[in-house]
Parts: structure tokens; C-alpha cells; sequence
């Protein structure tokens, strides 16, 4: 595809386009009656068109990354809508659940490494390390979504991840701003990815989440009270 770098542009100069525009329409004018006000109405039109050409070009070669650079879909997953966005620019998955059964919405920065997940109405948000080998690939997440959806899966997620609860968040900026823009306003803690025995943490307060039916979220309390 042309990048606006490979566009190069030689003997871009109004009087340049002026008169090339004249010499070559002189030869038209020539056999017409009226030449001269004929060609005198023509040559400012011919320049305005092929600066508007030219504007257009560049334009569109510097719209067209920019839309490229974010794609959502729709799911229903166990009667509920999911909204995954993906931004191919700064690997970012997010997936939201809006219901009147709670909603929720998870933000997946592969890049940085990190995954923050908002509840409501429990206004609580939970930030963590994300290992990106437990994740679902992130190329593949558009895909994978809709396999899941066409199989209709029942019952719980094919994995599942769980954190637990532990200490608030100092530095909320730290994690990113599409995060601090989504949890600055809400109770904010630190969850950290656990693979203990469960009897280590509530299994009973546990917040639980459906992402896609790919992946199953866990938020457990641990000794602090949400």
C-alpha cells in the first residue's frame, strides 16, 4: 500500500501546473470559436482542479491508517452483549458487558503488560500484572470470539484466571491512561494472580466474569473489604 512518505510530488509549483495547464489546452482553444475567452475562463479551473486532486490524494493516504487502527464486534454471550474493540496500533483488547444484571469492562494492554477490569455496581476496579502466555492470543481474539459465539458453549469458561484482592492502588497513572481514564473515579486495588490452594481465599466473595466464554475472571477477596 503507498504511505504518505512515498508520495513525492516534482515541479509542484502553481506557475509550473499554470503553465503546463495553458500550453497544452492552447492546442483545444485553437480550433474553437471564441478561443480567447474560452481558454480564459478554462485555466483557472484547470489549476483549482488539480490542487483539489492533489489535496484529495494526501488526504486520503493519511485518513486511511488512522481507520484501520481500531475494529469492534458485537457478541452474545449467555443472553448478554459484549462489545470487544480491538486497537491494532497499541495492542489493546477491551471487552465490555453492558446488562442490568451488572456490567462490566476489562481493558487488555498487551503491550504494557497490563489488565485492569471495572465492576459495577459494586464501583470497584482491579489492576494486575497480565501474563500474556495464560492470555488468549491477541491476534487471534476477533477469531476466537466468534468460534465462541457460533458454538453456543455452555457452562463455564475453557479457562479461567483468578486474583485475589489485596491493597489499593497508589500510582493509578502507572498502568496507562486508558486504565486511570476507566477506574480514576472508582476504588481502585491491586489483584494479584494466585494458583494456591483455595482455601487460601474466599472462595464465597469471589466476583466472576464470562469474558467471550474464552476466559474466566476471578476476583476473590483476600483480607481487606471491598
Amino acid at each position: 500500500m503507498l504511505q504518505p512518505r512515498d508520495l513525492v510530488l516534482t515541479n509542484f509549483h502553481p506557475e509550473r501546473i499554470t503553465s503546463l495547464s495553458q500550453e497544452t489546452d492552447s492546442k483545444a482553444c485553437a480550433h474553437t470559436e471564441n478561443a480567447s475567452k474560452l481558454c480564459a475562463d478554462e485555466f483557472p479551473l484547470t489549476l483549482l482542479s488539480q490542487l483539489l486532486i492533489v489535496t484529495s490524494l494526501l488526504l486520503g493516504l493519511l485518513l486511511t491508517p488512522a481507520l484501520a487502527t481500531s475494529v469492534s464486534q458485537q457478541e452474545i454471550i449467555g443472553g448478554d452483549f459484549q462489545i470487544l474493540t480491538i486497537n491494532k496500533e497499541w495492542h489493546v483488547a477491551t471487552i465490555e458487558k453492558k446488562s442490568t444484571h451488572g456490567s462490566w469492562k476489562t481493558i487488555w494492554h498487551y503491550d504494557t503488560g497490563f489488565i485492569a477490569t471495572r465492576v459495577l455496581p459494586e464501583k470497584v476496579c482491579f489492576a494486575s500484572i497480565m501474563k500474556i502466555k495464560e492470555m488468549p492470543s491477541f491476534d487471534a481474539l476477533p477469531a476466537l470470539a466468534e468460534e465462541s459465539r457460533q458454538m453456543k458453549r455452555q457452562g463455564r469458561p475453557a479457562k479461567e484466571i483468578t486474583f485475589i484482592i489485596r491493597t489499593p492502588v497508589r500510582d493509578l497513572m502507572s498502568y496507562g491512561p486508558d486504565i486511570f481514564v476507566m477506574c480514576n473515579e472508582l476504588k481502585t486495588y491491586v489483584a494479584y494472580e494466585v494458583h494456591e490452594p483455595q482455601d487460601t481465599y474466599s472462595q464465597g466473595s469471589c466476583i466472576r466474569l464470562d469474558v467471550l466464554h474464552l476466559l474466566g475472571l476471578n476476583y476473590c477477596r483476600d483480607n481487606i473489604t471491598v
